[in-house]
């Protein structure tokens, strides 16, 4: 082998194992993502108040490859708002954790940030009383940040409005039932709110005879991101069933 291919083949050995050449990837399973993926890398993504959001970080090399965290990182922190969660690698080189944005309410933009660390010493990031902060020991040497990414969550609630018809007679509001289906075959049903329960209002009826119904349904029933059918049946006073189908699109 030649100089010239030895000092090639050095500078590629270094790259692969250098902080500097390593690049971070942040994910999440709820935003925009094409048909059959389970992560979308998207800067600006959505979560509705109270959705539990899985976050994926992975370490990518030189040529934009997965790279396995092995020498390169021990460990990667997770900082959702103000909150901070450390995690070790999955045995695939995943660096995943679960948040639930519960505590945040609509319209609120969350910054979202990974980094991976490589250890020196003792660990920077501890779990103290229930909570991960950063700290440091007079004499012990910073860990080192390989790579980092971010994105931005913004807050959302969604609300269903539904028209609809007036039969011969009235509806009998205390036999309706609201029923949301994902693709992943998860249902939830509610039914009429009664004293500040978690159910729909039955508005009306208006001018030309209709009523509409509005709920604000809770992060569990809606598909993280896409489609979500909706079904609301009733009977009338005079004991007839009706049922209506629509569908709600989430981000």
């Amino acid at each position: 082998m030649n100089v010239l291919c030895r000092i090639v083949l050095l500078m590629v050995t270094l790259c692969v194992v250098c902080p500097g050449c390593m690049s971070g990837s942040l994910a999440s399973n709820t935003g925009p993502r094409a048909p059959g993926e389970k992560w979308s890398t998207d800067r600006d993504q959505s979560a509705h108040v109270g959705e539990s959001v899985q976050f994926d970080f992975v370490l990518k090399d030189w040529k934009g490859a997965l790279a396995p965290p092995t020498v390169l990182a021990d460990y990667c922190v997770f900082t959702i708002g103000t909150d901070h969660i450390a995690v070790e690698a999955s045995p695939l080189g995943h660096f995943s954790c679960g948040f639930r944005f519960d505590s945040f309410h609509p319209d609120n933009v969350v910054n979202i940030e990974a980094v991976a660390y490589r250890q020196r010493g003792a660990r920077d990031w501890v779990k103290a009383r229930g909570q991960w902060i950063q700290s440091s020991t007079p004499g012990d040497e910073a860990d080192i940040s390989v790579a980092r990414d971010a994105l931005r969550m913004r807050i959302y609630q969604a609300e269903f409005v539904l028209k609809v018809s007036r039969a011969a007679d009235d509806p009998d509001p205390s036999t309706g039932l609201l029923r949301f289906s994902t693709d992943t075959d998860r249902t939830a049903t509610f039914a009429l709110d009664r004293n500040g329960s978690r159910g729909f209002r039955l508005d009306g009826p208006d001018p030309d005879g209709s009523y509409v119904v509005r709920f604000e349904p809770p992060a569990e029933a809606l598909a993280p991101t896409g489609r979500t059918s909706v079904v609301f049946t009733i009977k009338d006073r005079a004991g007839q069933t009706h049922v209506f189908d629509s569908t709600m699109d989430t981000p």
